[in-house]
């Protein structure tokens, strides 16, 4: 259909002096030049989905195992270790140029239908508009997760008395850390009863109190452990062509997190489009009589991520290639303005004059 373009350009405008429709709207090749003619486009559904994976990073502190002895604590860390879980998984659609369907409009004084008005990037959305038609409004965006800058575990043994960094031995380290945790204990609980002979003010107090806490959290971390977590994203972008049935979108690794969908380390994400309802067939344009402006028929897709036990995410969007094209008659269009506006998808939104 694209070959026969330019010349069913030149048919169209010679068929005028018959009293034939005077408009003339054929498929056209967009890497050709139409010669007197207006290219346009209609759009197709762009799915895009992102994947944000948590990571959880734990690491052991030097005197875990004197955490029982000396502070009766045993929910503690006692290994290195880095896990990797799915947080989230979202889609949206947005509509993209489809090359596929490009249309030329022939310009010819005897019609109105060569006035369109596009977007950036050649996207029909009216004819004959009384005023510009703004741009579409861009997609919605995800708010990502930054990954942590610093994903290394540390411990601050400046915390650790002199006593206690000259001691000779591990043990004799771990039970003096364990007596300095139970004096800031007690000098916190001194401060707040106002045992003590001379209190500090109101901020002062404060700023006690908060290094205090400092103190004693990172001298409990020799012993409990320390964590950070972290999120990396993936985003894929999906042009269905055709209904899918669970194909593997990426894989999930406990261990490596986001991988991709061949690496068989992780455990399969998957994609299905379906289409609940079958689109009404639609004829070819210029199969039967002349055509005016070509439009869209989306039909409605059902989007579904899922893994092996579940469904992450879902959503019911207009798939413009996975259904037909109309055209309104040829004839709206010799003489009279009017009026056409079309959705985001290329549907047919309104007409009059």
């Amino acid at each position: 259909m694209a070959k026969k373009s330019l010349m069913g350009l030149v048919v169209w405008l010679l068929v005028g002096a018959n009293g034939v429709a005077q408009t003339a709207v054929v498929a056209a090749d967009s890497s050709a030049a139409a010669d007197n003619a207006v290219l346009y486009y209609l759009p197709k559904t762009e799915l895009v989905v992102l994947a944000e994976a948590e990571c959880t990073v734990q690491q052991n502190g030097p005197f875990y195992k004197y955490a029982e002895r000396y502070l009766g604590v045993s929910d503690v860390v006692t290994a290195p270790t880095k896990t990797w879980r799915l947080k989230r998984v979202c889609v949206q659609a947005q509509p993209v140029r489809d090359e596929q369907k490009c249309y030329a409009v022939a310009v010819n004084k005897k019609t109105t239908a060569y006035y369109l008005q596009t977007t950036d990037d050649g996207v029909l959305v009216a004819v004959n508009a009384p005023t510009p038609t703004p741009d579409l409004q861009p997609q919605p965006t995800w708010p990502v997760a930054a990954e942590a800058a610093d994903t290394v575990v540390t411990f601050d043994m400046a915390q650790l008395g002199e006593e206690a960094l000259v001691a000779s031995s591990v043990p004799k380290m771990a039970e003096l850390a364990a007596k300095q945790i139970y004096q800031i204990r007690e000098s916190r609980a001194a401060l707040l009863a106002g045992d003590n002979e001379t209190l500090p003010d109101g901020a002062a107090l404060g700023v006690m109190l908060q290094r205090l806490d400092e103190a004693e959290r990172e001298l409990l971390a020799l012993f409990v452990g320390k964590s950070v977590t972290y999120c990396r994203s993936a985003v894929y972008s999906i042009v269905p062509d055709k209904p899918v049935e669970r194909d593997v979108l990426f894989r999930m690794s406990r261990f490596e997190g986001i991988v991709a969908a061949d690496n068989l380390i992780g455990e399969p994400v998957y994609l299905s489009v379906t289409v609940p309802k079958q689109p009404t067939r639609r004829r070819a344009v210029g199969a039967e009589a002349p055509c005016g402006i070509v439009y869209n028929v989306p039909t409605e897709a059902v989007v579904e991520l899922s893994d092996c036990v579940s469904v992450l995410a879902h959503a019911v969007v207009p798939m413009p290639q996975l259904g037909g094209v109309d055209c309104l008659p040829a004839m709206l269009f010799d003489g009279n303005a009017t009026r056409v506006t079309l959705t985001e998808y290329g549907a047919l939104k309104s007409i009059s004059r």
